[in-house]
């Protein structure tokens, strides 16, 4: 019965209802992890669990834990007592346990213990406030069984408003978690991998600086998501497994360089006439002085390209890139003993590349290596989709040294097939090493899902499931992953306690045996409709692929750095990643921003033509002008399209520094008479269009040219004859006049 003065429980009706809406919303997008939906009423006092030792029921001494109370509602709290509690009887499969973790707060699993009466005391809690509190129970008192298994260990408080407390409320506010208890007996040890992922969404701006900088350095922060990750890394006691996205490596490095952008731009005149010029420089000033008067310089593909100026913009701050710096270290040092398993680069949203551009897959385990490469970092290349699920014909595109990382939804089919796959962590399906990595699943409802003490029983009880559930001769194996959005203050405190634990032993996900995987010639994947719906489009990849050809072209124009090139090139894989699902619109955009940019920058070498052309006869010498207004040293060709009436062969291969201009002259031949259209272009040295000029109109006039000749040389003998007729005509009147003297 509730007293007058408590107005709460319809107000939490309405933020719970609200709160069911959201999710039911926000579900189909998915993320990297598994949930239960938090249908249950809201209790007037939350209390947290932040310490509780030992991890197991001990055989002997005490349990002790302490917390956090809340007072959640509108009414001052008093006299609330604190109570432990324990289930008399153990879970002992892995069937009860997942019902458990869902179960409703309000379900009674077990009764408190009050021998001692409340084992802590809040006197008055006002609306808002906290208080802590702190129990210490002695394990004579635990009313368990003593079977081995997982029980239920929880602390619920009851207090009073106004001097009446309610008699129909099984608690006013409680945390739940779990105990396992080991049989002494029990020699045996579970080999326990845990997976922790260091990934995150990549959005990159039209020149390549990182956008988002103040999400990402909050990330990379000691406080941040990504910076607690490393903490619950130095806190183990035993090696782990690192799921590493190489994006999220070359955006931290990106950030301790203070975000710079691609390297790629105008030349900047002013710049050039300031610094000296170098002894390669000079020489090379000195031949083109010296050639000045050529009539088609070509340029000199084996002179020494001038290095490209830095101009490349910033996007962070000197704070922002200690941040970075400090956490590339740590990283560094953190995972130097532990296994590396190395996503696709971006994060590949596999299932969408197997038909929209298996090409794009290759490219991204490539740039992936390249990254790790640099870092000198040891990887092996692993795939471990956010949804944990892959169409069969996803696996068949892989590389076969990849370690696919799949929960065991995915594997229902199989398992059916043969019960004895259901029991192994490893499997050979296709020549593929499939793991069944389960993810950490979120404690039970009420309080955080992902509070540190209760994600560290859920995975002590999962466990000492296989342990307890498995007979005795077989040497159970687990592998499990932390989900991605895993974030919590005190990640660090995750593994307090294993030490102690001489039957649960952590070991990185490459010693697992996989000699004995069972071996699947061709076993059909599960995968949700749902998921088939979700992935990226295929005008997501041609984006992609457009930008990926056009970097590849730059790379070849490029005379002295082609790192540019790698970037953007790169930089399209980052929207393809399983995180952009949500937004496929957006990452398109992103893509189309950068092909753009570079366009932009091609456009920036120019070209000078006629505005028109006569051409004499069957040949003549068109000339044009190009000028090389970036700041790298660029390897080009001028090229022309046009009819089969007019053949322009294309230029040798230019070699112009930044700034630097060259006028090749182009052989034209004409094959009719009239008015034809011509384009002068730019190309990589492969063909590959650049820029190109307006069309430019030529007239060819090479059939009237041999009339005019023949012409010209009738009426010259004419005039030859003529001339000589006349002298001659001179010559016999001068010779009549003489001889008539």
């Amino acid at each position: 019965m509730l007293t007058p003065g408590r107005r709460f429980p319809r107000a939490r009706g309405l933020r719970a209802s609200l709160g069911l809406l959201l999710v039911t919303l926000l579900m189909p997008l998915g993320y990297a992890g598994p949930a239960h939906a938090r249908r249950f009423a809201d209790e007037p006092l939350t209390l947290t669990m932040d310490q509780l030792s030992p991890m197991t029921i001990p055989r002997r001494g005490a349990i002790t834990v302490s917390g956090l109370v809340t007072n959640n509602s509108g009414d001052v709290w008093t006299d609330i007592g604190i109570y432990p509690l324990t289930s008399s009887t153990p879970i002992t499969d892995e069937a009860a346990f997942e019902e458990a973790l869902a179960s409703d707060p309000a379900q009674p699993v077990g009764d408190r213990i009050t021998d001692l009466g409340p084992f802590d005391v809040i006197e008055e809690l006002g609306p808002g406030e906290s208080a802590t509190y702190s129990l210490r129970v002695p394990r004579r008192l635990l009313a368990i069984s003593g079977e081995p298994g997982v029980y239920w260990f929880a602390v619920q408080a009851l207090g009073a408003v106004d001097g009446v407390r309610d008699e129909a409320a099984v608690a006013d506010g409680r945390v739940r978690t779990f105990l396992p208890l080991i049989s002494p007996r029990e020699k045996r040890t579970v080999s326990l991998s845990l997976v922790v992922p260091l990934r995150r969404s990549l959005d990159l701006r039209a020149d390549g600086r990182v956008s988002d900088v103040e999400g990402w350095v909050a990330d990379l922060a000691p406080t941040g998501r990504l910076g607690r990750l490393l903490g619950l890394g130095q806190q183990a006691s035993q090696p782990i497994t690192w799921l590493v996205d190489p994006a999220v490596l070359m955006a931290a490095q990106q950030l301790a360089q203070r975000n710079p952008g691609y390297n790629l731009g105008a030349f900047d005149e002013t710049a050039q006439n300031d610094r000296e010029p170098s002894d390669s420089e000079q020489s090379s000033d000195a031949s083109q002085e010296a050639t000045a008067g050529s009539a088609s310089p070509t340029g000199d593909p084996s002179k020494a390209p001038a290095p490209p100026q830095q101009i490349a913009p910033r996007g962070a701050t000197e704070e922002q890139a200690k941040i970075a710096e400090s956490w590339l270290k740590t990283l560094r040092g953190v995972i130097e003993d532990d296994d590396v398993l190395a996503l696709p680069f971006g994060d590949l949203d596999v299932a969408a590349a197997r038909s929209a551009d298996p090409a794009a897959y290759e490219s991204a385990r490539a740039a992936g290596q390249t990254i790790l490469d640099s870092f000198e970092i040891a990887a092996l290349p692993a795939v471990a989709p956010l949804s944990g699920t892959l169409p069969s014909d996803a696996l068949a595109m892989l590389d076969p040294s990849d370690t696919v990382l799949l929960t065991p939804g995915a594997l229902t089919e199989i398992d059916a097939a043969d019960p004895a796959y259901a029991e192994a962590a490893t499997l050979r399906i296709e020549d593929r090493l499939v793991v069944r990595t389960p993810w950490v699943p979120e404690g039970p409802a009420p309080g955080d899902p992902r509070q540190v003490v209760g994600t560290r029983q859920v995975i002590a009880a999962e466990a000492a499931l296989r342990l307890t559930s498995r007979p005795s001769d077989v040497r159970p194996g687990l592998v499990l992953q932390l989900p991605s959005s895993f974030e919590s203050p005190d990640a660090a405190k995750l593994f307090t306690g294993w030490a102690e634990q001489s039957w649960l032993n952590l070991t990185p996900l490459g010693s697992l045996s996989t000699a004995t995987a069972p071996t699947i010639a061709d076993g059909p994947l599960t995968y949700p409709g749902r998921q088939s719906e979700r992935e990226l489009s295929e005008e997501s990849f041609t984006a992609a692929r457009t930008l990926r050809q056009r970097a590849d072209a730059l790379g070849s124009v490029l005379a002295a750095d082609t790192s540019v090139a790698e970037e953007i090139s790169r930089s399209g894989l980052t929207s393809l990643s399983y995180a952009h699902r949500n937004t496929p619109y957006v990452s398109r955009l992103g893509i189309a921003a950068t092909t753009d940019w570079l366009n932009r920058q091609f456009n920036r070498i120019t070209l000078k033509v006629p505005r028109s052309f006569l051409v004499p006869g069957e040949t003549g010498r068109f000339p044009v002008s190009v000028r090389n207004g970036l700041n790298h040293t660029v390897r080009v060709q001028v090229a022309v399209t046009a009819d089969s009436s007019i053949q322009v062969p294309p230029t040798k291969t230019l070699v112009l520094g930044p700034g630097e201009s060259l006028s090749p002259v182009l052989q034209v031949q004409a094959r009719g008479i009239g008015v034809h259209y011509i384009t002068v272009e730019v190309t990589d040295p492969d063909g590959q269009s650049l820029t190109s000029s307006d069309p430019v109109p030529v007239r060819s006039t090479v059939r009237v040219g041999g009339t005019i000749w023949l012409i010209m040389g009738v009426g010259a003998a004419l005039l030859f004859t003529a001339i000589a007729i006349r002298l001659t005509r001179r010559f016999l009147a001068w010779r009549r006049s003489r001889a008539n003297r």
